[in-house]
């Protein structure tokens, strides 16, 4: 039993799009993907059916490795080419961030962002 089915939606895998199947979902957890032919049976199933025509599921895509807080540094010196901008502004400038400053800078960018995940500190797609 699936607590939500999601019905007519074209599905994004590693191997490529799966057209026009369904998507049972338990306890928040995708469980199964489930053929166009399979779908009448899912249905008696379901608590609820949620009908995906015209969409598109596609796993949510997650960066592990961010410099969030880094945001601070928007178009700080950007005239500079990479090392000498590195050298030069950045990593003189970031050197003087107590751990208070990186919080805060992450949090700012927290506000300026859509937050997907907290593992373990942000992830999130700009707005």
């Amino acid at each position: 039993m699936s607590d939500l089915l999601i019905t007519n939606v074209d599905v994004l895998t590693n191997e490529g799009v799966l057209k026009n199947h369904a998507i049972e979902i338990e306890n928040g957890f995708i469980t199964s993907i489930v053929k166009d032919s399979e779908v009448e049976k899912a249905k008696e199933s379901a608590k609820d059916v949620l009908d995906g025509k015209g969409q598109l599921a596609a796993p949510g895509l997650i960066n592990t490795h961010t410099h969030i807080a880094m945001g601070l540094f928007r178009n700080y010196a950007d005239d500079l080419e990479l090392m000498d901008w590195l050298e030069t502004a950045i990593w003189p400038t970031e050197a003087k961030l107590n751990d208070d400053m990186y919080v805060m800078a992450h949090n700012l960018a927290l506000l300026k962002c859509c937050v997907l995940v907290l593992q373990p500190l942000a992830i999130c797609i700009s707005l």
